[in-house]
């Protein structure tokens, strides 16, 4: 599969051919999943200019993306990303406060769905950041989370294994497993 390509490699026959009866079933779930998405997220405020960011205190500098994502992301809601804009900001993820990380992860999980294979970290961050409970820095607390919000998150989860081949499912299932089991309790 080369790098452009967008869908599933089960879509595709020994050709390399889409499969055309089977892409339509694929986008028609796909779509459904980012609109149970948006709903879900639909009501998350903003979190303010000030409170976009953990503070560096301590770190000297360490996290030198933090004001390169105070800049990118001030003013802006998360609607209003696109997908290159949220996958080339990996980074950011570790940065968010919980309050920022709860309103921006719409735009990451819609951006790991319309570009799975982008090359971008996103998914990988993801993953563990709710496998482990936590980013980097800031714990992602599963309860500041409403249940419909958890459920999406899940069913983002299953659908983005159905799209990896073997070979990146047998590196991550582990963390796939812990981070459904936690969000199974808490959906």
């Amino acid at each position: 599969m080369t790098h452009s390509e967008q869908y599933p490699y089960w879509l595709y026959d020994d050709d390399g051919k889409l499969n055309d009866e089977l892409v339509p079933q694929y986008i028609a779930q796909r779509d459904a999943l980012i609109q149970r998405i948006e709903t879900a997220f639909k009501n998350v405020p903003y979190p303010g200019d000030a409170s976009l960011t953990i503070e560096d205190n301590g770190y000297n500098g360490f996290f030198g993306n933090i004001p390169q994502t105070l800049q990118d992301f001030r003013g802006k809601h998360w609607k209003e990303l696109s997908t290159e804009f949220v996958l080339k900001r990996p980074s950011s993820l570790s940065v968010f406060t919980r309050r920022a990380y709860h309103f921006y992860l719409p735009a990451y999980m819609i951006g790991v769905l319309l570009e799975p294979y982008s090359g971008s970290v996103v998914p990988t961050e993801l993953l563990l950041d709710f496998a482990k409970g936590e980013t980097q820095l800031v714990a992602v607390q599963l309860n500041e989370f409403s249940a419909e919000q958890c459920a999406v998150i899940l069913e983002y989860l299953k659908f983005y294994d159905s799209f990896s081949d073997d070979f990146v499912r047998s590196s991550y299932s582990d963390i796939l497993d812990k981070a459904i089991q936690k969000l199974t309790t808490n959906s």
